[in-house]
């Protein structure tokens, strides 16, 4: 018998293997669970499946990110280290970044058609599949939230969308217009502020037009998850009635759109969208709707996709424009609309919500067209010939606090303090939102290549979460599918088993700034039966890293009726209950619930046994580490894990999940990098506003980077144009007693003076004004600047600093950034560098000589080496400028700035080589002499030619499927015409310029004079 069972084990071990080398010659799409994974299936590491490093986050793109497939053993960039994620108001437009490495390990390319998904949910040791990741909408602290949800959630065609979907996206318009909490500083809600913007800002029928309202649909959809997480925008499928639309869908009825007005010569919306989507009396009459029958004329989806370009010189092949004007954009505006319909006209479209659904469409439409192509979201290709268009290149508009004439939009002022300064290259705005016809797709991935994939994320705001502690604790998943393997409820086996999905529940503690670390995270049943479970707390063994020598002991907090339970059992495994006395809340802990209840653990492997969780209950835990005074900074993290475990039936002593605590002692960290600000401007500022009793609650606070300075990367708070900006940051300090060595790293453009408390305590490139103009790498670097430890003290202090520009500054530019540290192991600051060229086309087949700017902070630039295509050019030594001669195509340049300590930093910059550049241009309208006129005015230049002709055209109409006449034609600078504006109606007007070369580019602006066709009277000027 034993020799038969022998038999049997070898047989099924046999086939085992031979299932495994079947699977390994055939695509094999996996991401690691832990540093060691080879993507075998199951995982045989024994140790937590929650460690992935193939999954990491940072709060800002990492600027040298590339979308395509690599070999692992020699990358062609080196991602940017991991950072906890951070909450910003979403009405910054500003977010985080998930990252995620996708390897092929088969012996065959991947298809291109296998999709990722990547899910978050608030730190658990309690996680199960999918309850704690999809759509977790539960009552938190007295109100349902979010506790996690799908990053990559599509939007979705609103024919096939749920009728209960679509209720919801319903129903947040109706709350973001009607509930007095969604009101913007100037009472206005957020929906009028959406008419707003469209009236005064808009980018119709130039290269922005994509761009632009991408940013528009992507801030309302975040204005609308704040009334419900859930929703997502959607989009109408064009080439349908939408009366009759796929599947047969209706989506004019009283539960979503309302009336669509067909055969009645124009009505209202009905309700419930009227009277709470109607626009403010302010701001014009009310919606009215007067569909045209039939079905709409657009082209096919087909037709779309196999459009060359973005746009270039022939225009018939060009992406962008093809989707704008008719019949596709403009023509279906006229067909929602209808005869004096509100969808009709430029100046009213946006009071109707089917104006979103009308632009998901077109959003959806260049989201595949560029997953079709990863070149189609890199900087330097996405936007082909339009890549050095002003309209591309300068900031965003209004939501940089510009607009083309007037005041600009509140909240998008200094006052207001919601400015971002971002153009059309951003991150934010190229990467493509996920659909459920342009999911996110792993591009090919040949054997044994790998791929890293880009997400803007949003994370939730931590004060929804306050009755659980400091909730700013994630984990994050990763999903490949289709999945290979069975998935249950239990996470951790569906990760081991599948290699298919990787998952990070680490915390990263790095702000501590005395002897207690706090940080917080729950225990949870999120499955349908209850449970018995344990907790068991462990030092990660490392061979130089040693807890014990940083920590002395470990609090755990939890909530009275946890305790109770653990108690009730007669058991708390070894940990000891401190039952007459309650730990000290930590300034991170000041939400704690006032029954909470402290157990300090057992040394640093302990347990807590024999703890009964119902179906759905979650607790919160506080994990405090009392540090010891003695310790010396060290580079290694100390690591720490908190593994539950069900302990009872079938599935006895089973992993459930777990969190690891990553502790950074290589510093204290008292004011991170890129960090929230308060930030103003005065004329004079008050005589005391550098002190630390000054109340600036009043000023608004925005993150860092602040300025503005688009061309290098998005940064908010400051209106362009501003000369002078003020700062603050209050930060608390445990005990100053510890810290012996205090350093600001300071990043400044132009001049700076820093205040510590009220005393100064440094300045930067000024003395009574600013010394010099900052450029280059300069603006990219963080100087080091000692700060003596005594100015500090114990509880709250605040960091002020004034930047100033530099009075005959030609960049027009200002940044500010600020982290404070003490104790750190290494004082050292990496290089920056820059390369010197800020457009994306470059002329081919001319030679050129590039400069490579580097500068150390505290140290010397030993060498600068600049590759294309990965091949080195040639410079004398010791120099940083480069004898190159572009070829026509797509060129990647990379530079490496290496200091004397052999510290490097590397820029990696997306170029074009084309035949001819086309001319720059922008186009200002201003009110004539003659009542009604209108003067434009076409700004041109041609870097490798003559602008030969300015060809200047205006809509016949205020109705988007107006069409564009010529107005006149200019040859001779200024390139300017006089054109006669009817009153009471708004026109878009463009340019057309081609240089001598035949290379052409446009530029385009709204105007109106007197006042609009709704009555509302505006100023006699051009907008």
């Amino acid at each position: 018998m034993c020799k038969r069972l022998r038999v049997q084990q070898l047989v099924v071990a046999a086939l085992a293997w031979c299932a495994a080398s079947a699977a390994f010659a055939q695509t094999d799409l996996y991401i690691r669970d832990t540093p060691a994974d080879t993507g075998v299936q199951p995982n045989p590491d024994s140790g937590p499946m929650w460690v992935s490093e193939d999954i990491w986050v940072r709060t800002s793109p990492d600027p040298n990110y590339r979308p395509t497939a690599f070999n692992p053993a020699s990358p062609s960039w080196t991602p940017a280290a991991h950072q906890s994620p951070e909450y910003r108001n979403p009405r910054f437009g500003m977010p985080n970044y998930v990252y995620v490495r996708v390897r092929n390990r088969g012996a065959a390319s991947s298809a291109g058609t296998e999709q990722l998904h990547v899910y978050w949910a608030k730190s658990s040791a309690g996680q199960a599949w999918p309850t704690s990741w999809v759509d977790a909408y539960t009552a938190v602290c007295g109100t349902d939230r979010l506790m996690g949800a799908e990053i990559t959630k599509p939007r979705v065609n609103a024919a096939s969308a749920t009728a209960t979907q679509r209720t919801r996206l319903r129903d947040a318009y109706i709350e973001m217009a009607s509930t007095p909490a969604f009101a913007l500083l100037t009472g206005y809600d957020y929906w009028t502020k959406q008419q707003q913007i469209h009236v005064r800002a808009p980018e119709h029928h130039n290269a922005a037009f994509l761009p632009w309202h991408r940013e528009f649909l992507n801030r309302l959809e975040l204005l609308l998850q704040e009334a419900d997480p859930r929703v997502k925008l959607m989009y109408w499928q064009w080439t349908t009635d939408p009366t009759n639309s796929t599947g047969g869908t209706n989506l004019f009825t009283s539960t979503f759109m309302g009336n669509s007005g067909r055969g009645t010569g124009g009505t209202g919306m009905g309700a419930p969208l009227s009277p709470a989507l109607e626009p403010a009396a302010s701001e014009g009459a009310s919606v009215v709707r007067n569909l045209r029958t039939g079905v709409p004329g657009s082209e096919s989806d087909t037709i779309h996709m196999g459009w060359a370009n973005y746009r270039g010189t022939n225009a018939a092949e060009n992406f962008s424009v093809q989707i704008e004007e008719p019949p596709n954009h403009d023509s279906n505006h006229g067909y929602i609309g209808g005869t004096g319909g509100s969808m009709s006209a430029v100046a009213s479209a946006t009071r109707d919500p089917f104006f979103f659904l009308l632009h998901g469409k077109v959003d959806q439409l260049w989201a595949r067209w560029q997953r079709a192509n990863t070149s189609r979201f890199e900087a330097g290709t996405a936007y082909g010939s339009s890549a050095t268009s002003a309209v591309m290149v300068n900031g965003l508009r209004p939501w940089n606090g510009v607009v083309p004439s007037g005041a600009p939009i509140d909240p998008w002022t200094s006052a207001g303090g919601f400015i971002v300064s971002k153009n059309s290259f951003d991150r934010s705005v190229l990467s493509p939102p996920i659909y459920d016809t342009a999911p996110l797709t792993i591009p090919v991935l040949a054997p044994g290549q790998a791929v890293i994939l880009e997400v803007p994320w949003y994370p939730p705001r931590p004060s929804d979460y306050a009755c659980l502690g400091d909730m700013n604790g994630f984990g994050l998943l990763g999903r490949i599918t289709p999945i290979g393997t069975a998935e249950g409820s239990n996470l951790t086996t569906n990760v081991r088993n599948g290699n298919n999905l990787a998952w990070r529940n680490i915390q990263v503690l790095d702000d501590f700034s005395g002897t207690m670390a706090a940080m917080s995270m729950m225990m949870a049943n999120d499955t349908d039966a209850p449970m018995m479970a344990s907790l068991q707390f462990r030092e990660v063994p490392q061979r130089y890293a040693q807890l014990a020598r940083y920590v002395e002991a470990i609090d755990v907090g939890m909530p009275a009726e946890l305790f109770s339970r653990i108690e009730g059992q007669g058991t708390r495994g070894r940990a000891v209950a401190k039952q007459a006395q309650r730990m000290q809340p930590s300034p991170r802990m000041q939400n704690l619930p006032k029954d909470n209840v402290v157990v300090r653990l057992n040394g640093l492997d302990d347990a807590l046994d024999g703890i009964p969780l119902k179906p759905g209950e979650r607790f919160p835990l506080q994990l405090v580490f009392q540090m010891r005074r003695d310790t010396k900074p060290m580079k290694e993290p100390l690591l720490f894990d908190v593994v539950q475990k069900r302990t009872d039936g079938k599935a006895r002593d089973v992993v459930v999940g777990g969190v690891r605590f990553q502790l950074d002692v290589s510093q204290r960290n008292l004011i991170r990098p890129r960090s929230a600000w308060r930030h103003a401007t005065f004329d004079t500022p008050p005589s005391d506003w550098t002190a630390l009793e000054y109340d600036d609650s009043q000023w608004p606070e925005a993150p860092a980077p602040l300025g503005f300075a688009p061309n290098i990367e998005a940064m908010s708070g400051v209106a362009a144009g501003t000369r002078v900006a003020y700062f603050r940051k209050h930060f608390d300090i445990q005990d100053p007693q510890l810290l012996h060595d205090l350093s600001l790293r300071l990043r400044a453009d132009d001049g700076a003076v820093v205040y510590l408390n009220g005393r100064e305590v440094h300045r930067m490139n000024f003395d009574k004004q600013v010394l010099k103009p900052v450029s280059g790498a300069a603006e990219l670097a963080y100087f080091p600047v000692r700060l003596p430890p005594d100015a500090l003290r114990a509880g709250d202090n605040v960091l002020a600093v004034e930047v100033h520009q530099f009075d005959d500054n030609l960049q027009d530019d200002l940044v500010f950034d600020g982290a404070l540290v003490a104790d750190g192991v290494d004082a050292a600051e990496p290089p920056s560098v820059r390369i010197a060229l800020d457009d994306a086309l470059v002329r081919a087949g001319e030679p050129m000589k590039l400069n490579v700017d580097a500068v150390a902070p505290n140290r010397q630039i030993r060498r600068v080496t600049l590759f294309v295509d990965d091949k080195p050019l040639q410079a004398q030594a010791g120099a940083s400028t480069f004898e190159w001669t572009p070829r026509v195509g797509p060129q990647r340049l990379r530079a490496i700035a290496e200091d004397s300590e052999g510290l490097s930093t590397t820029e990696d910059r997306l170029v074009v080589g084309v035949d001819n550049l086309p001319p720059v241009v922008t186009l200002r309208a201003r009110a004539g002499d003659a009542p009604g006129t209108v003067i434009l005015t076409a700004d041109a230049r041609d870097a490798d030619g003559k602008v030969r002709a300015a060809e200047f055209f205006m809509a016949d109409s205020d109705l988007f499927d107006a069409k564009f006449v010529p107005v006149g034609t200019s040859k001779e600078p200024p390139f300017e015409v006089t054109v006669q504006v009817p009153e009471t109606e708004h026109r878009i007007v463009t340019v057309r310029v081609t240089d001598d070369g035949g290379e052409w580019s446009d530029a385009s602006t709204h105007v109106h004079v007197g006042e609009h066709r709704d009555g509302k009277q505006m100023p006699e000027s051009a907008n």
